[in-house]
């Protein structure tokens, strides 16, 4: 996939190269027309087509939208950005920090991941189910230490965010969801943007798609189980979140007030690189952004999110003047994708994109080709090789540094455990599959080659 295409191919492109559902974009100019397309499914299921007005959670986008709030409270005088976190919640006190005084968490380095906390709560368990409220967050402080020095390192954490959304709801007054409503979201229009994908939403509500192992037909996955908000929990389509990168060439405003819920001094402020993290500088940690240097110099701030089945990428170019919101309902480099079409030279001055349709859906693992899916591995030698359903065919790939990459092609035939090899060093040659003595796969043979099944997709 090449920048030499248009917005268009390069999406179609993009969803088929990474097997996604569907992909929203949406190209965002500061002074002229949002333009908006999809491509795909919402629902793989009900076959229903993406549409640019399809919603999407966009994961830990939401954290720009927790930052911009607690710069607002900054603003109105009800917090300093490097007041100690013990101030807004007495109860981290609890916390042992073995570096030194708790004190030396702020309201700033959790903003920037240089707090030292920890990824998660102590009371998550993806294992066991347990997604904690920020009560349960709470009440968890005895347990929970610092993972890292204060300003030593860049630590990306939720639990930092989760925080944050609670020093919001102390400072703001009400509920951090309600606060972001009332504060963000309604001044700017943004209707189609909540926490819930139900009510109103439901109907464009897109669901959520895990890739499975050992072949191209995507599962749905589970609702989003987290009890926070304030890390990942917004629900939006990218014709809202192009409101909200609008928002953000804004710079030159001094005040704030109507739809211009924070200043033009405080984005800047939020876009400033403040922690360098890389030694080629070409990533940088602003307030809830992140900062990203090209090689030609030219400067683009952004975020990504990913959560329970979707991924997405919110990037901008503050110099152009021009942005990129990417949506999917998979696991797929989104960021990569807004890269390319920011890339592109005629973004800001390209014809509205028409709908790109959707794909073929692919085909489900036809039954007595299940059993089979899996990885095996040469008996006598370490490189694996999966057995899975790609393309309406089921295959067998494999890759080691003497031989690189070998992608057969499994053909049928009269016997069901046996299948004649179309490619890679087998090719013309039977495989055949080996039942052990309580009727499962247990392996297969190449040319008198043994591999052993080591893990099953059933």
């Amino acid at each position: 996939m090449t920048t030499d295409l248009s917005s268009e191919e390069l999406i179609a492109a993009f969803a088929r190269e990474h097997r996604l559902p569907s992909v929203a974009v949406a190209l965002v100019a500061a002074d002229g027309p949002v333009r908006t397309l999809a491509y795909g499914h919402a629902d793989l299921d009900a076959e229903t087509e993406a549409s640019p007005s399809t919603v999407y959670r966009i994961g830990s986008i939401t954290k720009t939208f927790t930052a911009a709030s607690v710069l607002q409270l900054r603003d109105t005088g009800r917090l300093r950005l490097d007041d100690p976190l013990v101030e807004h919640i007495p109860e981290f006190a609890q916390v042992t920090n073995p570096f030194g005084p708790i004190e030396d968490v702020t309201v700033r380095r959790l903003l920037t991941h240089e707090a030292g906390v920890p990824v998660e709560s102590t009371a998550f368990d993806w294992d066991e189910r347990r997604f904690p409220s920020i009560d349960d967050i709470i009440a968890g402080f005895p347990e929970t230490t610092l993972a890292v020095e204060p300003d030593g390192e860049v630590k990306y954490s939720n639990l930092g965010y989760q925080l944050l959304g609670e020093v919001i709801a102390r400072s703001g007054g009400k509920p951090y969801r309600t606060y972001i409503t009332e504060h963000l979201l309604e001044p700017l229009g943004m209707d189609s943007t909540a926490f819930e994908l139900d009510g109103e939403l439901a109907p464009r509500a897109a669901r959520g798609h895990e890739p499975p192992a050992f072949s191209d037909r995507l599962q749905p996955s589970p609702d989003r189980l987290k009890a926070t908000d304030a890390d990942g929990g917004l629900c939006s389509s990218v014709e809202d979140v192009a409101k909200w990168l609008r928002l953000q060439f804004r710079t030159d405003v001094q005040l704030s007030g109507g739809d211009q819920v924070l200043s033009g001094p405080s984005l800047a402020d939020m876009h400033r690189p403040r922690r360098v993290l890389n030694r080629d500088w070409t990533q940088a940690m602003g307030l809830g952004w992140r900062v990203y240097r090209r090689e030609d110099g030219e400067i683009h701030i952004g975020h990504a999110g990913g959560t329970f089945g979707f991924t997405g990428m919110a990037l901008f170019s503050p110099a152009r003047g021009v942005g990129v919101v990417a949506l999917t309902n998979g696991e797929g480099p989104t960021g990569k994708l807004a890269a390319r079409l920011l890339r592109l030279e005629d973004l800001d001055r390209a014809s509205t994109p028409t709908p790109g349709g959707a794909p073929d859906l692919p085909q489900p693992v036809p039954v007595p080709f299940g059993e089979f899916l899996g990885i095996y591995a040469w008996k006598d030698h370490s490189a694996p090789a999966r057995v899975e359903w790609l393309r309406g065919r089921l295959v067998l790939s494999s890759f080691d540094e003497r031989h690189g990459e070998q992608l057969s092609v499994l053909e049928p035939t009269d016997d069901p455990l046996v299948f004649v090899v179309h490619g890679g060093r087998g090719n013309g040659e039977p495989c055949t599959f080996r039942r052990g003595p309580t009727g499962h796969i247990t392996g297969l043979a190449i040319g008198g080659w043994p591999l052993v099944k080591l893990v099953s997709a059933e």
